[in-house]
């Protein structure tokens, strides 16, 4: 089945100096900037994991829980 285009929206990246997660934190805080998560799985499905983003359909992060 053909999938429906995908809206427009604002994507920005960028690059950050060592110990830069500090600053990013912050912009989470303030909701400067929010970040993607596509998928969370356990860590016992790293398999379904792998496949899934082995697959190219990701559209954010994919988060591997270890607790």
């Amino acid at each position: 089945m053909p999938r429906a285009p995908r809206p427009a929206r604002p994507v920005a990246g960028f690059f950050t100096e060592p110990n830069g997660d500090q600053e990013i934190a912050g912009l989470v805080d303030r909701g400067a900037i929010r970040p993607v998560v596509d998928r969370e799985f356990a860590f016992e499905q790293l398999p379904d994991a792998l496949t899934y983003l082995e697959a190219g359909r990701a559209r954010g992060k994919v988060v591997l829980r270890v607790r």
